[in-house]
Parts: C-alpha cells; sequence; structure tokens
C-alpha cells in the first residue's frame, strides 16, 4: 500500500527517466532551508546538491534541563544551539530531494517484510537511478528531533506511529528499524514482521573512520571525534558544559554531539561488547551509555537522547542521570 499523497511522483516516475516534473520548494518541517553543508542549486539547477553533508536533527526546541522549555542560552551547548546543515527538501524528478545528503526519497509502503521492502524498492521504475532500501544511516538522515508522531518531514508522508525497516541486518537475526513516533532507533528482532518501508536513491551516505592521535575523523559524514572521552560521567548539563570546554587536539570547538550524530557511529555488525569501532576508539565498554545534546521532546521537558552502547539504541533518559560524554566538531 502506498501513501495516496505520492501517487503523484510515482507517476511521474513511472512515464518517463528523465522528468520534466517542476521543482518546487517545499516547506521542510522544523529545519528550513538547505544548511551549511549540502548545497543545492549549484550551476542554476535547484535539484543538484553539492558538497554533501551529514544533516542537522532539525530540532529548535530547548529546555534549562529541568522542568520547563528555556530559551537555549539558558543552557548553551544544547542542540539548537548549534544551526549546521539545516534539512531542506524539494520536489525533484518525481521524487522527495534532500538538499543536504543529496538523496531522492519515494513514498512510503506499509506491511512488508525487510526483504519485501528490498524487493519493492528495487522494483521501483528507476528515473534518474536504482532505488534501494536506505540503510540505517541514511533512514536516521530524515529524522526530525524537533518533531514527533512522526518525527519527520510531514512531506514524507509518514504515518505518526510508523516503524520503517532499514536494510542494515542486526546481529540479533533481526534488521535494523528507525520508529518514527518519537524517533528511536533500535534492532528488530524479526526481519519479517509487517512494517512500513520508504525507498532511497543517490550516492549512498557511508561512515568512514580513520584515527589519527587523540581524534577519529569520519569523511564520511563530516565529523572529528574525540578517540578516547573524559572517563567519568555526568548528567547532562555537566556532559553539555564538559563538551564546550573541551580542548582535544588543541581544537576549542568541541560540543556535545546531536543524537543523530551520535548514531553514525554505532558499528550495527557488532556481535559483543560495545556497539561502537573499539579499534578506532578506546576507553569504552560495552556498558557505557552517551548523551547526546538533543532535549526528548514530551511534556516533562526533563529528558534527553542517550544512545546505550550494549545495544546500540537511542534512548530517552532524564537529565539527572549519570552518563559519559564523547564530543565532536565538525571538520
Amino acid at each position: 500500500m502506498v501513501r495516496s499523497s505520492w501517487v503523484v511522483f510515482l507517476f511521474a516516475i513511472a512515464c518517463s527517466s528523465k522528468s520534466t516534473t517542476n521543482t518546487i520548494e517545499k516547506d521542510a518541517g522544523s529545519g528550513g532551508g538547505g544548511g551549511s553543508g549540502g548545497v543545492a542549486g549549484s550551476g542554476g539547477d535547484p535539484c543538484v546538491v553539492s558538497n554533501p553533508g551529514w544533516p542537522d536533527s532539525a530540532t529548535e526546541y530547548c529546555t534549562d534541563g529541568s522542568a520547563q522549555p528555556a530559551a537555549c542560552s539558558a543552557l548553551p551547548g544544547q542542540d539548537a544551539s548549534y544551526k549546521e546543515n539545516t534539512p531542506g527538501y524539494l520536489e525533484c524528478s518525481g521524487a522527495i530531494r534532500d538538499t543536504v545528503t543529496g538523496l531522492s526519497w519515494s513514498p512510503v509502503f506499509s506491511g512488508l517484510s525487510q526483504a519485501d521492502g528490498m524487493t519493492k524498492c528495487q522494483g521501483l521504475p528507476p528515473g534518474e537511478g536504482p532505488w534501494r532500501l536506505p540503510s540505517l544511516l541514511e533512514l536516521v538522515s530524515i529524522l526530525d528531533l524537533g518533531s514527533k508522531a512522526p518525527a519527520a518531514s510531514n512531506l514524507f508522508g509518514i504515518a505518526a506511529q510508523s516503524q520503517l525497516y532499514s536494510s542494515t541486518a542486526a546481529a540479533n537475526g533481526g534488521a535494523w528499524v528507525v520508529s518514527f513516533e518519537f524517533g528511536f532507533v533500535k534492532p528488530s528482532v524479526n526481519a519479517a514482521s509487517p512494517l512500513d518501508v520508504i525507498c532511497v536513491r543517490g550516492a549512498p551516505l557511508v561512515s568512514a573512520l580513520t584515527a589519527t592521535g587523540t581524534v577519529v575523523d569520519d569523511s564520511g559524514t563530516g565529523l572529528s571525534w574525540q578517540a578516547t572521552p573524559a572517563a567519568n560521567t555526568f548528567d547532562w548539563p555537566s556532559a553539555i558544559a564538559t563538551c564546550e570546554g573541551a580542548t582535544t587536539g588543541n581544537h576549542d570547538d568541541w560540543r556535545l554531539p546531536n543524537i543523530k550524530e551520535l548514531i553514525t557511529l554505532v558499528k550495527t555488525d557488532a556481535t559483543s561488547g560495545a556497539m561502537i569501532d573499539t579499534a578506532k576508539f578506546s576507553g569504552i565498554g560495552g556498558a557505557d551509555a552517551f548523551w547526546s545534546s538533543t532535549p526528548y521532546r514530551d511534556a516533562a521537558f526533563s529528558s534527553a537522547w542517550a544512545l546505550h552502547l550494549a545495544v546500540g539504541n537511542s534512548v530517552r533518559d532524564g537529565v539527572e542521570l549519570e552518563r559519559r560524554a564523547l564530543c565532536v566538531r565538525t571538520l
């Protein structure tokens, strides 16, 4: 089953491999237009994205770490304090084009297993290129943590409580999925369960880590990480302050990563220990959990997103809890 609002786009793809569909810029939800990484409009074509980057979490929401929303200045360094690679979307050649990553996205199809989802995507008319089921990294790229139910731009037509398959296999024999009701990322137990799928085309998003001294650079996402995080744990406000004051590698622009950035480090095929590349990062154990800078959007205003490395899933944790901090900067 395909969401009805997307039928026109599939028709455009089917009619021509070189679509003449008009390009119309759309509202990107809480994220707004294109950001500093991907640049749409190269050479006069608004659908060409040069210098693709990793998209921001898109949240505009800040909290003071207690029980109320607040201006970002109340706790500097949280997610919405930074505006880099703000997501934006265009209608291009019968699909939705991400102006940061350059990826194009199909309608949503419901009630499919992971295998059937792969077959569905591969069977779509190619247009500008072949379709595929997105990897976990690609699926996470369209999360909007400033929204919920769904935690994505409404342009995608994702249902409020939808769980979507990625093509990424989980070590437990299932598949990695993203719940777009709130934005949770987790390995699924059963890849045969009927869930929703969305298809993608374009150059694959990959993480490419290189360790150099005290830092680990990712040429795929344009992010640089501390190779060894501080050994102690922090509540959420203290974790933010720790990274704001970090000077690793003689850099002074470190920050606590947002949850989308933190998820890029998940080693999805790990079978034991920490779900991170321990050949690149040191001082990290399988029981560790790391704070992100992204507040959890709910009525309590007193929780934030964290990544638990025992499973590699994103979790809502109370800001008073003790977690570790792994700092990041933009290359």
